[in-house]
């Protein structure tokens, strides 16, 4: 897992690289001890010999020693700090590489499997199951870097005495034993907590933005208690996860502590070792204690952080398995010049007997108004969604002129829909960015004409005029204000096709009759569609098109004015 995380990855080299030198300096600073030691305490040392042949007094050849080892230590901070800040980026590396991955698999995803998801998990992995897997990674990082220091602290042993390096390693293999099942409890648990983690977010994210309809069906009790359960569900798995890293802390610590204690005096009594080689000996073996707990709370953080990165993984793997065709670059924009085709088509989805539309063929000549009508449930969102390119049926062709509406064509297609909702999304920003959001490069002029055609003439009337902060979702405008905006902002993009589903049915006859004149007077220069139960879009349509039960009935021409 963590090799698949990692591969590929240049900094990982760096930090192999920094942590080496980090240890080599502090194993060479340890090594330059023993000398300066036995300098101290024997006249006829190597360093003696080598002090009276460059003439230097003792203590300056003692003061040179120890300026020595002070830019040893100095240097090793240097490279430390430098080996972290490495650790940190490729850590942040790794985590926005997968967080840019899930957002574009999302992206990429088939609408029609997307919708049957459940959108606050997918954000769970993305804030959640990331955070963590971020928090593991630079464990990880750290377990590699304090590996190779134990290891460069064992060679120090192995130089001083091979015999002591060999029951120091023994005594670690001893305490990794004895603390395998710890490590297995923590995998266990790191498992259980990342579900929950995710239920926590799911709960509180539905719960904040649907505190209206809480209030307004007097369950906002009943929410919080569901959060202040798996709440308080997450919170004892996460003290029960403390509790057995700190006693793997614990128990390493004391054992290491005691087991040091041991090898200074199986090295000073048994192997007769002097005071010069004995202190850096004792010094490199209490070092190692920290690191071996710390080595132990590192590959512990990562075994929590497992199952996390599984989750990443996995959701990243089903979003591709599912994702639409590539659009093939540089595409031009479709031009509907004859009319738009529906040919025997047929969509039914999973858990239900009935299909949702069964046998449906439709003409829609170009530049005409064509209403659909029909009531909840008939499969009029699902027909509009196969018309903008949305999903593919699972029979029967849609086709532009004669050309088959799929794969790579069913999204250059989509570039040419304009579509508008019954209750449309806006960003929250001015009424520049929303315009903007879908035509980047529209000009001044570009927008007042979209929102013009739009009957959207409030906007100038605004003391900020586009740069109006329209709120949340919209809220500072009336709802006839949102879907005006909405329908100049798809206007904005030249559609061939627009496609207005249910767009008027929530607002008050008087914004239905503004938008419904504003489509009329777009009638013979876009193909337009309306989904609707009835009202005023259906007098300004070419022809009223009914569909029931996932079938249509024969077309009809509108009823006269």
């Amino acid at each position: 897992m963590l090799l698949d995380l990692l591969r590929g990855k240049p900094r990982v080299g760096r930090v192999v690289v920094l942590s080496i030198l980090t240890s080599l300096t502090e194993g060479v600073g340890l090594l330059v001890l023993i000398p300066i030691l036995a300098a101290l305490d024997q006249r006829e040392s190597a360093v003696r010999r080598i002090v009276d042949r460059i003439g230097l007094p003792d203590a300056q050849a003692i003061l040179l020693v120890l300026a020595l080892g002070v830019a040893i230590v100095v240097t090793r901070a240097l490279i430390s700090r430098a080996s972290i800040l490495e650790q940190r980026t490729l850590e942040y590396h790794v985590v926005d590489d997968l967080r840019r991955r899930l957002f574009a698999a999302v992206g990429r995803a088939e609408w029609r499997w997307l919708s049957a998801q459940r959108t606050a998990d997918h954000v769970a992995v993305m804030s959640t199951q990331l955070g963590r897997l971020g928090v593991g990674l630079f464990a990880a990082t750290q377990l590699l870097a304090l590996v190779i220091s134990i290891l460069t602290h064992l060679a120090v042993i192995v130089l001083i005495s091979w015999q002591t390096a060999l029951v120091a390693m023994g005594g670690g293999l001893l305490v990794g034993l004895l603390l395998m099942g710890r490590r297995a409890q923590v995998a266990r648990l790191g498992r259980e907590i990342g579900p929950v983690a995710q239920d926590v977010h799911r709960i509180a994210q539905e719960g904040m933005s649907g505190v209206r309809l809480n209030r307004l069906l007097h369950r906002q009790e009943h929410a919080q208690a569901e959060l202040d359960a798996t709440v308080d569900r997450f919170r004892a798995l996460q003290i029960h996860h403390a509790a057995n890293l700190g006693r793997i802390s614990a128990f390493g610590q004391i054992v290491t502590a005691l087991f040091g204690v041991a090898l200074v005096g199986f090295g000073h009594v048994l192997m007769g070792l002097p005071i010069a080689k004995l202190l850096p000996l004792l010094y490199a073996i209490v070092r190692l204690g920290p690191m071996i707990g710390r080595v132990q709370d590192s590959w512990s953080t990562w075994l929590h952080a497992v199952p996390a990165a599984e989750t990443v993984l996995e959701l990243i793997d089903r979003l591709d398995a599912a994702a639409e065709p590539d659009a093939v670059p540089g595409a031009p924009r479709f031009v509907l010049g004859e009319a738009l085709r529906l040919d025997g088509i047929s969509l039914s989805h999973p858990g239900r007997r009935r299909a949702v539309l069964d046998g449906v063929s439709l003409t829609i000549p170009a530049r005409t108004t064509t209403a659909i009508v029909g009531p909840s449930g008939a499969g009029k969102s699902t027909l509009a969604d196969l018309l903008m390119g949305m999903i593919e049926p699972d029979h029967g062709t849609i086709s532009i002129d004669g050309i088959a509406i799929t794969g790579a064509e069913r999204l250059r297609w989509r570039r040419s829909v304009g579509y508008v909702e019954q209750q449309s999304a806006l960003l929250n920003g001015t009424i520049r960015d929303n315009l903007l959001a879908v035509a980047p490069d529209a000009t001044e002029a570009e927008m007042d004409d979209a929102l013009a055609a739009a009957s959207a003439g409030f906007v100038a009337a605004l003391p900020a005029g586009l740069e109006t902060q329209v709120g949340d979702n919209g809220v500072r405008l009336s709802g006839g204000e949102r879907q005006r905006l909405a329908l100049a902002r798809a206007l904005l993009t030249r559609p061939e096709l627009l496609i207005l589903d249910e767009a008027t049915s929530a607002l008050d006859p008087g914004n239905q009759a503004v938008i419904a004149d504003a489509i009329a007077a777009l009638h013979g220069r876009v193909t337009i569609v309306t989904i609707s139960h009835g009202g005023f879009m259906l007098d300004r349509a070419d022809r009223i098109v009914r569909i029931e039960a996932g079938r249509l009935s024969d077309g009809a021409a509108p009823p006269a004015a």
